[in-house]
């Protein structure tokens, strides 16, 4: 895959021909993460969609299995990304090199999520600070600590903006771990608001095709339950299908501007 511009309407050409191109193998791939998602929640669950995973009461075994699945999902999602950039030619060698890839994908994930912890920690006690300081029992208080929330909030954003090509490079590259924050800080400081809109418009796409499928299975399997009530578990499964449909509308576009960003990595080490 290969991108000469970082306009939305290039992007998405790129991302649909190279869907059409391989559906059939990318659609099998991508089919992978939801199935495990489905177990997931069927583990919690017992299966019944009429239980929801907020009230379910899950044994330990359940739980474990649920937590097997999980690295499953994320080993597939590895795979999926290493077929697309034609990192191996077999759905065999594929899974192998994503097996490997597998330890470095989630120690850089979890240090990602505690940078992230960090942040959101350091924000409440900022606004604790506020509201402690100023009260919310007046306008000016809700003023400041309204302020403060915004401000926490468009950091957050920022930061999943900045590091948004962070499990490309995980995935992609032997740059170590730490090295992998500055280098997918590199890729998206100087498009900062160009990537922003790139990930918007790809976010209105997905959802928009999740949804209308989501919508379209939904209302059929009200109709078809009704008379044969069984059929709710065997909708439920399929529920998987809009998920995966969602994940290449998702991540062959962010993959492709990941290719695309590429050159301004190997520019600055060159600079070095």
């Amino acid at each position: 895959m290969k991108t000469n511009s970082l306009t939305i309407p290039s992007i998405l050409s790129l991302s649909l021909r190279e869907i059409r191109n391989r559906f059939r193998y990318l659609f099998i791939l991508a089919l992978i993460g939801p199935i495990c998602n489905w177990l997931v929640q069927g583990c919690l669950t017992s299966f019944d969609p009429q239980i929801t995973t907020a009230v379910a009461e899950p044994s330990f075994w359940a739980a474990l299995l649920s937590l097997v699945l999980l690295f499953v999902s994320a080993w597939s999602l590895i795979a999926f990304v290493l077929f697309v950039c034609k990192r191996a030619d077999t759905f065999t060698d594929v899974f192998l090199l994503a097996l490997k890839r597998l330890p470095r994908f989630i120690g850089g994930l979890i240090l990602y999520f505690v940078v992230l912890s960090v942040y959101i920690f350091i924000a409440l006690l900022l606004i604790m600070f506020a509201s402690f300081l100023f009260g919310i029992d007046n306008w000016i208080g809700m003023l400041v600590v309204t302020l403060c929330l915004l401000i926490a909030l468009a950091g957050l954003c920022t930061l999943a903006v900045y590091f948004v090509l962070l499990p490309y490079l995980l995935i992609l590259t032997d740059i170590s771990i730490l090295w992998t924050f500055p280098a997918a800080y590199t890729l998206v400081k100087n498009r900062f608001w160009q990537t922003l809109a790139l990930l918007l418009v790809i976010a209105l796409i997905s959802m928009a095709i999740y949804l209308v499928c989501l919508v379209s299975l939904g209302v059929t399997s009200v109709i078809v339950s009704l008379l044969i009530p069984p059929a709710r578990y065997f909708f439920s499964f399929l529920t998987i299908i809009p998920a995966a449909l969602a994940l290449l509308a998702n991540q062959i576009p962010l993959i492709a501007i990941y290719v695309d960003r590429l050159p301004l990595l190997k520019e600055t080490n060159s600079d070095m």
